[in-house]
């Protein structure tokens, strides 16, 4: 951030920190979506910016977090013995 806009990044630390809080606190992403959005706006982030990169990031996560639970339910099938078939692999 400091390279590329020669800005002190402690400002914006600041203003997200009321999101940071509502995310850790619901631990939801998607519960502090609409507060980022505000706090990016009120930080005089474009407001192009401020309402496509929060919510893109928080489809990629809710990806990345599906896509774990799918995985780790494979992982305790193995460590237990448990064999899974094609069908139900592809079922998880």
């Amino acid at each position: 951030f400091v390279i590329l806009t020669r800005k002190n990044p402690f400002p914006i630390y600041r203003t997200m920190m009321q999101p940071a809080v509502i995310a850790f606190g619901t631990a939801s992403s998607g519960a502090a979506l609409p507060t980022s959005i505000y706090c990016l706006e009120e930080s005089e982030i474009d407001t192009r910016i401020a309402n496509f990169v929060p919510p893109l990031g928080n489809t990629i996560n809710v990806d990345g977090n599906a896509l774990y639970e799918a995985v780790a339910v494979i992982f305790i099938a193995q460590l237990n013995n448990i064999h899974l078939s094609f069908a139900q692999i592809i079922t998880i």
